[in-house]
């Protein structure tokens, strides 16, 4: 049987819309949710996979209140023992 693992990545596309209706900019949302700047920078840009705590903190984000799971991330299913 094989196993899968799931990984969460930002919707770029969606995100900056969000963020652009609220008049914010990346530095500005970052500070405003107490996550470092570049640290953002890397989950915005897909360098890194969500964390559940942070997926918890993004749908705090006052910004974020009337978006759901699938308007902020999408789910990458990997294949257990292939490539990653």
């Amino acid at each position: 049987m094989s196993l899968s693992r799931s990984r969460y990545f930002i919707r770029r596309s969606e995100v900056q819309d969000i963020l652009d209706r609220h008049h914010l900019t990346h530095r500005e949302f970052a500070e405003s949710i107490g996550m470092p700047q570049s640290y953002w920078s890397s989950l915005f840009n897909r360098r890194h996979a969500l964390t559940p705590r942070t997926r918890r903190l993004l749908l705090t984000a006052p910004c974020f209140v009337d978006a759901s799971e699938a308007d902020l991330w999408e789910v990458v299913r990997d294949a257990e023992g292939g490539e990653q």
